[in-house]
């Protein structure tokens, strides 16, 4: 849920969820973002070549075009130009799930990540989803991961706040209140 990128390259994936807002390519771009992220992600080469620095940007670019397709978005394609030329492409490993974050801030809408040692139920999920709405004030994301770590309960990250509401969680906050 917590994304490595650098602030440089976070402010361009932010201007390029204003500009899919302000044309009304929100979906279109996060669809085109999330292929590109898939490609980074299995073909790990990828991020090898592309912090090469002996190959020119005109390389780098030609090299992120044949492996993302003609059929992406103007957007997605002048993002890329764009992050080749300022040397940002390190992004590019988390660009979907960022431009996903970013998207979800300008909505309003705050993501939660719940850790379980097994899949909740979807009336689990429900009644979860209305609680952590009535914390934050407003609209929740969930996302279910599944932890066999984490012993009875759930743990949940909620911006910069745990709940640990785990078995784990409760046996040492009793031994950090006892010792």
């Amino acid at each position: 849920m917590v994304l490595a990128a650098s602030q440089s390259g976070k402010k361009y994936v932010q201007g390029l969820v204003q500009a899919a807002v302000e044309r009304d390519k929100v979906e279109e771009v996060k669809a085109s973002l999330r292929r590109l992220q898939d490609t980074v992600e299995n073909v790990p080469q990828l991020v090898v070549t592309l912090s090469h620095p002996e190959l020119a940007d005109g390389e780098k670019l030609q090299v992120l075009n044949r492996a993302t397709g003609e059929d992406r978005p103007p957007l997605v394609a002048g993002f890329i130009d764009l992050i080749v030329r300022d040397g940002q492409t390190d992004v590019l490993q988390h660009v979907a799930d960022l431009y996903e974050q970013l998207y979800d801030e300008v909505r309003g809408v705050q993501r939660a990540l719940v850790e379980t040692p097994i899949p909740l139920s979807d009336s689990q999920k429900q009644r979860l989803h209305t609680a952590l709405g009535k914390i934050v004030s407003g609209q929740v994301s969930l996302e279910e991961q599944i932890n066999p770590q984490v012993l009875g309960g759930l743990r949940i990250s909620l911006g910069h706040r745990i709940i640990d509401a785990s078995l784990q969680g409760r046996l040492e906050g009793l031994r950090q209140a006892v010792g």
